[in-house]
């Protein structure tokens, strides 16, 4: 075997061992036709190869556990310091790291809370968890997003009022939409009565938008017609499709009326592009509906 192709043999198997969930002596005794450790690790008179190579399992596993931890704070503090670990344990196993950047690592936990057998356990003892997860990785999300000038109502001063119909809207990339069915945006990882908090929680349809504005991240609660006003906007719309859905929702008489609330509001939030951004951003360029 040339150099080259021994490192990267060497480098599989020691990845292979230390990303190991059930640790390392028991992935070597699963292993078959192997070299012994002590050919890649060497032992000292302190520890031998296994435990050397333990050492760097342990640090890997408790640094994805502080990256999670930073991700959902919430989540981790209503769970509790013993139940987030072993989540998290369990969580490794079905969803190992993919990525070069662990700021992916907690990228399904969402996804694996709602759906996997592995997590029964949480879902029975806390059903809001997923939701929350939804709800904290979007605001790591609208954190991290692409830069985008976002649009204010003086960019509107100069569009003639027969123009608004064919008016182009759509979101900036700093935006998510969430449909839930727990209110857990009122739970604070920093409240002392957290754990009172979750226990009086109760299931409550809730849509969120989360934005960010001026490097912070900001959510509220949306109502489900403007929520799929949003969508829409999020796609790319033009004002005059709005007006025609809160007319089919609400009627001709309070149509205008709410249609340009919606506008005026999400330009004071930065939720829209600005019409000079959108010119010079193609990704954006879809379909108005």
């Amino acid at each position: 075997m040339s150099a080259s192709g021994f490192l990267e043999t060497a480098q599989r198997r020691l990845w292979r061992l230390i990303t190991a969930p059930e640790g390392v002596r028991t992935a070597l005794a699963e292993e078959a036709g192997e070299e012994p450790l002590a050919a890649l690790v060497r032992s000292d008179a302190l520890l031998c190869a296994e435990d050397r190579l333990d050492v760097y399992a342990n640090a890997y596993f408790y640094r994805i556990l502080e990256v999670l931890q930073d991700d959902y704070p919430t989540l981790a503090a209503a769970l509790g310091d013993a139940d987030f670990h072993d989540l998290a344990t369990s969580y490794l196993a079905v969803h190992p790291s993919e990525h070069p950047s662990l700021r992916f690592i907690g990228a399904s936990l969402e996804r694996f809370l709602r759906h996997s057998a592995a997590a029964a356990s949480t879902r029975e003892r806390a059903p809001w968890a997923a939701d929350l997860a939804a709800f904290e990785w979007a605001k790591g999300e609208v954190f991290d997003a692409r830069n985008a000038q976002a649009g204010a109502r003086a960019d509107l001063a100069g569009v003639a009022p027969e123009a608004f119909e064919t008016l182009q809207l759509a979101c900036v990339p700093a935006v998510r939409l969430l449909e839930l069915a727990w209110p857990v945006d009122v739970l604070d990882a920093e409240a002392a009565e957290l754990a009172a908090e979750t226990a009086r929680l109760a299931a409550e349809p809730t849509r969120l938008c989360v934005w960010r504005r001026d490097e912070r991240t900001y959510h509220r609660r949306v109502d489900a017609l403007e929520a799929e006003a949003l969508a829409r906007a999020e796609a790319g719309v033009r004002f005059g499709a709005l007006c025609a859905l809160a007319s089919d929702r609400c009627g001709d008489a309070e149509a205008p009326a709410l249609a340009a609330g919606w506008l005026a509001r999400w330009l004071d939030d930065a939720l829209l592009h600005s019409p000079a951004d959108r010119e010079r951003d193609p990704t954006r360029d879809r379909a108005a509906r």
